[in-house]
């Protein structure tokens, strides 16, 4: 339902019933508190928590860049222009950049929190694949040159030469 052919309020009823999922998923987890990493400098864990902050920023900046109420459900147009703008401009998914930040800048890396990440990372990265075919067939050319043009997820920084 979360695809483009779910209608409105499909796609409300399935992004409540995912929201309820993960709810009762983090509510019923039992620790696995084994440690992977611990990052125990201050200078490091500010570091991390950091990195953790911005994971927010971007994910709520690239939501609201496009349209929240659309990417909510609330909101339903038959075919969504394609909008490269703000951090859609470096990458094609910030949003995905931003959740991947929240999800692995941990100052402290349990087992338990490295599984819910890892299992969270390889769905969106599967989940990405699917967006990108359904994007290439309503946007074709266009998303094509968008798609060739600017990285899926990490920024390139290309060194500008300067001509004086």
């Amino acid at each position: 339902m979360a695809r483009p052919g779910g209608r409105r309020l499909g796609r409300a009823i399935y992004l409540i019933a995912a929201g309820i999922a993960l709810l009762l998923l983090v509510g019923r987890w039992h620790p696995m508190p084994s440690t992977i990493w611990l990052v125990a400098s201050p200078v490091g864990r500010s570091a991390v928590q950091a990195s953790f902050a911005a994971g927010w920023i971007v994910l709520l900046v690239s939501t609201f860049e496009l349209d929240a109420l659309e990417f909510s459900g609330l909101r339903s147009s038959a075919t969504p222009p394609l909008r490269v703008v703000g951090l859609h401009r470096h990458v094609r998914h910030p949003t995905y950049v931003g959740w991947f930040l929240v999800l692995w800048a941990a100052p402290t890396m349990t087992v338990g929190r490295a599984f819910l990440a890892a299992a969270l990372t390889i769905y969106v990265l599967a989940a990405i694949r699917f967006e990108e075919r359904d994007l290439l067939r309503i946007h074709g050319a266009e998303y094509e040159r968008y798609r060739r043009d600017v990285p899926m997820l990490l920024p390139r920084f290309r060194r500008t030469t300067r001509t004086s």
